[in-house]
């Protein structure tokens, strides 16, 4: 009989854990899960004069710029500034694109060549460039079917 009693007990504690432990993870999915001021005061921790928060708790800037080129007063050679390392830019081109047949977008700082994707809309969309410390020149060019070819420059001020 004893080692009967022995099993029960061992039983019982195996379900007490497991049900602690369910217990804890649906209170921690749903602290996780929720955006309250009490969470981030909780969470951020103050360290030698500034606020430590967790990347999945901050603020996500975008890694995108949207541009107009080739319109009538697009003046994309102004400098940018930029906070991130990459950079993905969503463009229109203001001209028909169905006259387009060839498309390259540079950054002349560093050599990359973005791959360009059309969208449904007809804009488009490059790939993530890396960006170089400083200033990054960028240089779209834009090859029309009768073979014209239109150029336009973009300056990115990388800061960190």
């Amino acid at each position: 009989m004893k080692p009967k009693t022995k099993t029960k007990t061992k039983n019982s504690y195996i379900l007490i854990f497991f049900v602690a432990i369910s217990s804890l993870t649906l209170l921690l999915v749903e602290y996780f899960n929720s955006d309250s001021e009490i969470k981030q005061k909780l969470i951020s921790k103050k360290i030698s004069g500034t606020v430590r928060i967790p990347a999945s708790l901050r603020e996500i800037k975008p890694l995108y710029l949207n541009k107009e080129f080739f319109c009538k007063n697009s003046k994309n050679t102004i400098q940018n500034k930029w906070e991130q390392s990459i950079i993905m830019i969503n463009f229109k081109i203001c001209s028909d694109p169905e006259t387009l047949s060839h498309i390259t977008f540079e950054n002349l700082s560093n050599g990359f060549k973005a791959h360009i994707f059309k969208m449904e809309d007809g804009s488009f969309k490059t790939d993530y460039i890396q960006l170089d410390s400083n200033i990054n020149k960028l240089k779209l060019v834009v090859e029309k079917q009768d073979g014209q070819r239109l150029e336009e420059s973009l300056e990115i001020l990388l800061e960190q």
